[in-house]
């Protein structure tokens, strides 16, 4: 899915005269040169994350290349910096969105930063489980609460 996805960049880019290499790396690889900045573009997906602390990766100031790689294109506001830091220190989940949600909007309004593709997530199950709630970021933590209805 991951070639299929660069390649309609590559040709995409193409289109308006850029040129596109496209090269598939193992993951060890691929975020080695993430974390030092030797790259120009890459596709990734973060799966598992239960915590947005993806928010800190991206758009924390501490996270630069040359710290741990993913803040690239170098956003930095101390609010937001503060907002996250408060975030991940909070006793509770519903004070943690709160936050979280802050930063969001915060960065909503500083960076044009837009994600290229939004995933659906389709489950197909048999009548009569009850539970099954997907999650929007596509892990199976949901299972957990999957049962069976004893009626069907």
């Amino acid at each position: 899915m991951y070639r299929v996805q660069a390649a309609a960049i590559q040709q995409d880019l193409a289109r308006v005269g850029i040129g596109l290499e496209v090269r598939s790396q193992e993951f060890a690889t691929l975020l080695g040169d993430v974390v030092k900045g030797n790259f120009q573009m890459y596709t990734a997906q973060f799966v598992g994350v239960t915590d947005p602390d993806m928010l800190r990766r991206v758009f924390h100031s501490s996270q630069v290349p040359q710290k741990s790689g993913f803040n690239r294109v170098f956003y930095s506001n101390a609010a937001v910096d503060r907002l996250i830091d408060q975030a991940s220190a909070a006793p509770d989940d519903v004070q943690r969105g709160a936050l979280y949600g802050e930063v969001q909007r915060a960065v909503a309004l500083d960076a044009p930063y837009i994600p290229l593709w939004y995933k659906t997530n389709v489950a197909v199950f048999q009548p009569g489980l009850q539970g099954v709630r997907l999650s929007p970021i596509a892990d199976f933590t949901f299972l957990k609460n999957v049962s069976r209805d004893r009626t069907h």
